[in-house]
């Protein structure tokens, strides 16, 4: 196996309360030779912040990389996504595991908090490759 380093694919300065990045926020990672995935995820939170961020994993099952629609399995407690935990003023890191079956996934994040902004928005993805033979 193959560990390639962790590759930065969203970076948002700003997320709004309530809001959500788009497809377009985010570059896309193949899985085609993928023998495991995890995502990390970096937040900074405003000191009077009170929710946390969440980044969903979309998956395309299709080669055209277009359609991002289907939720990446992470074990019986979620459906395709992971929390950062809120940390008033501080910038946390949370990394989880994911399975797979998919041929590119795109990652977004959700700032669940009602009233502050989040800076400072990070996915990093971290591919185990198959070795070539």
């Amino acid at each position: 196996m193959i560990t390639k380093p962790g590759e930065e694919k969203l970076n948002e300065a700003t997320l709004a309360h309530s809001t959500t990045t788009t497809a377009s926020d985010c570059e896309s990672q193949s899985l085609v030779k993928a023998a495991s995935l995890a995502v990390e995820g970096v937040v900074t939170f405003h000191a009077s912040a009170t929710g946390a961020v969440r980044f969903h994993v979309r998956a395309s099952i299709t080669d055209d990389d277009t359609s991002f629609d289907q939720a990446v399995d992470i074990g019986a407690d979620q459906d395709g996504y992971f929390d950062v935990p809120v940390t008033q003023g501080a910038t946390v890191r949370a990394t989880a595991p994911f399975g797979h079956e998919a041929l590119n996934v795109r990652i977004f994040a959700e700032n669940l908090d009602g009233v502050y902004a989040a800076t400072n928005v990070i996915a990093n993805v971290i591919v185990q490759e198959i070795e070539p033979t």
